[in-house]
């Protein structure tokens, strides 16, 4: 039947995140989730509030351009601000870890050093400014 019992495996990735312990940190700390759950909800939770903020500011109780319809409007931005920062420090661990373990990163993989980070945090400010 022309069957030799390779099955095509040359056996060399059999079990080897339970014998190199610092594969399996690697395979920890790599996000393949599609729905990654805690980043969505932080996403909607902000979404929610700057929704929640523009229909507030929009209903006609608050008079334009006051110091309460200001306070209203960006009272989301702490929040958002807040995941920005804690995104970016998660990142930023997350990928030193990753190092310190010798994960070889891809030419694409964001370099998430201090100075990118603030570089891209600048760009989102000037973006959602805009």
């Amino acid at each position: 039947d022309g069957d030799d019992g390779d099955d095509g495996d040359d056996g060399d990735d059999d079990g080897s995140a339970e014998e190199d312990p610092s594969r399996r940190e690697i395979l920890k700390l790599i996000d393949t989730s599609q729905l990654p759950r805690k980043k969505i909800g932080m996403y909607m939770a902000c979404w929610a509030a700057v929704l929640v903020t523009t229909v507030a500011s929009s209903l006609g109780s608050v008079e334009c351009g006051t110091w309460t319809y200001w306070a209203v409007v960006c009272a989301p931005i702490p929040l958002l601000v807040a995941v920005v920062l804690v995104t970016a420090m998660s990142e930023m661990s997350r990928q030193s870890k990753l190092d310190a373990l010798g994960y070889q990163r891809e030419p694409a993989d964001v370099n998430y050093s201090l100075e990118n980070v603030k570089y891209i945090l600048v760009v989102c400010v000037l973006a959602g400014a805009l």
